[in-house]
């Protein structure tokens, strides 16, 4: 696999933690609304 597909793989699991990260403080953010 070329650079390219590396960089791309490691971006989306960054996006994937972070989507994560931001559903879970949201979550809680949220629930005292």
């Amino acid at each position: 696999m070329d650079e390219g597909e590396r960089d791309n793989r490691y971006d989306w699991l960054l996006w994937e933690l972070e989507l994560l990260a931001w559903r879970k403080g949201g979550r809680e953010e949220g629930d005292g609304e």
